[in-house]
C-alpha cells in the first residue's frame, strides 16, 4: 500500500515539480531545519499548501513520506558522521596522548629533524643530555650541533645513510653543550606521511656507564691472562733458566769431588770460575724471579729521596758483577755521569735499572765493544743513557722488549730470563719516568730513561 502510493506519488511530484518549482525549495527547506518527527510534515503543509491545491489528494501522503524518509536518512547518516567523528577525535586525542608520553620518555632523548637534518622538535630527556633547549636548537643542524670537527664527517655519513635506508643502529661518541664527550647509542631512520619521506628521528642512549664496564672487563680479562701468562712464564724460569746453572754448577762440583787429583792447578781454577760463572747466572735468574714476584704482590717499597746521579751509577758501574762480565767479553765500560747531577729517585730502584741495562747491552756486545752511560737534563727531568755497539734490535722486536715473554740469546748465546727488561720498565715508573730505546741493526742500541728532579709525590701505579 506505502508502496504503490510512494510510486503514484512520485510521478505526481515529477509533475508537481514541472509545475510548481517552489516544490523543491519546501522541500529543502523542510530538509534544511533539520526537523523530526511529525513537525516536519506539518512544515510542509504549512508552507506548501497553497502550491499544491490542484494535485491530486495521494500527493500529499506521498509527499510526506518521500519527504520524511529523505529526512531520516539524511539525520540518520548524520547522526551518525557525528557520533563516528566523535569516536575518531577521541581516538586521536588518545594517540596522541600515546605519542606525548612516548616522545617524553625520559629514559631516551628524541630528536625530530626535516629532511636535511635541521631540528623541528626535541624532547625533555634530549635537553638534560645535551644541555641544549628547544629554543637554542631549533633549526640547527642536528649533525653539526653535536659533533666537532673531527666527527661531523663520520655523523653525515650517517644521516645520509639513514636517509638511503631508512634506518640507524650504532654507537657514537656525540658531544654536549660543555663540549664533554658522551657515548650513546643512537637509533634513526624515516618519518614518513602518506608513504611519503617527511623528516628524520634519531633516538639517543647514554651508553657511558655501559662502555665503562665493558672496558672494565676488557682490562680485568686482560690483566687476567697476563697473570697466567706470568704464572706459565714463573714456572717455565724455574723449569729451565733457573735450573739449567744449577745443573752446571752440580756437575762441575761432581768433577772435582771425584776426580780432584786428576786435574792440575789451572784446571781446577778453570772448573771453580765455572762453577762461579754459573752460581751468578743462578743468582741473577732468582734475584729477577724474586724482583718479578714483589711488583706483582705490590710489595716492592718505593722510598726516593734526592740524590747524587753518579753516585748510583759510579757504585753500580763498579760493581764485580759488572766488571767480571765486560771483562769476560773484552768489553770496555764508559761512564759520562756528570759528578753534580742531582735527581730525585728511589736508590735501590735505580740500581737494579742500571744493573738490567748495563747486563743486557753486555749480553748483545760483541767481544771488544764499547758500553756507555751518561746523562742530561731536559726540561724537569734527567735522561740517562746506556748505549751499546751491539747487534741492534729489529723493527719487529721493538715492541716486544718489554714483555715478559721476549728473550733472545746474546752475541756468545749467553740465554736470558725475559725479565730483565720487564723490570726495567716497571722500576723507572714507578719512579715517575718513562723507558724507551733506539736501535738500528748492526750499529747498536741506545735505552733512554727519565727521572724526575723534583719530588714525584703521585701514586706510582697511576704513571704506569
Amino acid at each position: 500500500m506505502i508502496k504503490e502510493l510512494v510510486e503514484k506519488g512520485n510521478e505526481k511530484l515529477e509533475e508537481l515539480v514541472v509545475k510548481h518549482p517552489k516544490v523543491l525549495e519546501i522541500v529543502g527547506g523542510a530538509i534544511g531545519l533539520g526537523v523530526s518527527g511529525i513537525e516536519h510534515y506539518k512544515n510542509i503543509i504549512n508552507y506548501g499548501s497553497s502550491y499544491f491545491k490542484d494535485a491530486e489528494n495521494y500527493v500529499y501522503p506521498a509527499l510526506f513520506i518521500a519527504s520524511g524518509y529523505y529526512i531520516g536518512k539524511l539525520l540518520g547518516n548524520k547522526i551518525k558522521n557525528i557520533a563516528e567523528l566523535k569516536q575518531d577525535k577521541e581516538k586521536l586525542q588518545l594517540q596522541n596522548s600515546y605519542l606525548n608520553a612516548l616522545f617524553e620518555n625520559p629514559l631516551v632523548a628524541i630528536a625530530l629533524t626535516d629532511n636535511k637534518g635541521h631540528i623541528e622538535k626535541i624532547n625533555q630527556s634530549f635537553s638534560k643530555l645535551f644541555g641544549y633547549s628547544l629554543e637554542e636548537s631549533s633549526g640547527k643542524n642536528i649533525d653539526e650541533l653535536l659533533t666537532t670537527s673531527d666527527l661531523i664527517n663520520e655523523a653525515i655519513n650517517l644521516t645520509l645513510n639513514t636517509k638511503q635506508n631508512g634506518k640507524t643502529d650504532t654507537d657514537a661518541i656525540r658531544y654536549n653543550k660543555n663540549g664533554v664527550p658522551i657515548e650513546v647509542m643512537i637509533l634513526g631512520g624515516h618519518i614518513a606521511v602518506e608513504r611519503k619521506q617527511a623528516g628524520l628521528y634519531a633516538f639517543y642512549k647514554d651508553i657511558t656507564d655501559r662502555k665503562k664496564a665493558e672496558y672494565e672487563l676488557k682490562e680485568s680479562n686482560k690483566k687476567l691472562t697476563e697473570a697466567n701468562n706470568a704464572k706459565d712464564k714463573m714456572f717455565s724460569i724455574i723449569a729451565h733458566d733457573l735450573k739449567s746453572p744449577f745443573q752446571g754448577i752440580l756437575g762441575l762440583a761432581e768433577l772435582l769431588v771425584n776426580e780432584y787429583d786428576t786435574f792440575d792447578d789451572t784446571e781446577k781454577i778453570e772448573f771453580i770460575k765455572g762453577i762461579h760463572k754459573k752460581g751468578q747466572e743462578a743468582y741473577q735468574t732468582l734475584e729477577y724471579l724474586l724482583e718479578w714476584a714483589r711488583m706483582q704482590m705490590g710489595g716492592v717499597e718505593y722510598k726516593p729521596n734526592y740524590n747524587n746521579l753518579a753516585d748510583v751509577v759510579n757504585k753500580n758501574m763498579a760493581g764485580y758483577q759488572l766488571n767480571q762480565k765486560a771483562e769476560d767479553k773484552e768489553i770496555q765500560l764508559v761512564n759520562k755521569i756528570d759528578p753534580n747531577i742531582e735527581a730525585f729517585y728511589d736508590d735501590d730502584l735505580l740500581s737494579r735499572v742500571v744493573v738490567n741495562l748495563v747486563s743486557n747491552a753486555v749480553k748483545f756486545t760483541d767481544n771488544g765493544g764499547k758500553i756507555e752511560i751518561g746523562a742530561k737534563y731536559n726540561g724537569g727531568a734527567v735522561e740517562v743513557y746506556v748505549s751499546d755497539t751491539g747487534k741492534g734490535i729489529t723493527k719487529e722486536n721493538l715492541d716486544k722488549l718489554w714483555g715478559i715473554n721476549f728473550t733472545t740469546h746474546g752475541t756468545n748465546g749467553e740465554k736470558g730470563t725475559g725479565l730483565g727488561l720487564s723490570v726495567c720498565k716497571e722500576f723507572v715508573e714507578m719512579n715517575g719516568g718513562k723507558i724507551y730505546v733506539e736501535s738500528e741493526v748492526g750499529k747498536g742500541s741506545k735505552f733512554i730513561f727519565t727521572v724526575p728532579i723534583k719530588d714525584y709525590q703521585a701514586n706510582p701505579q697511576q704513571n704506569k
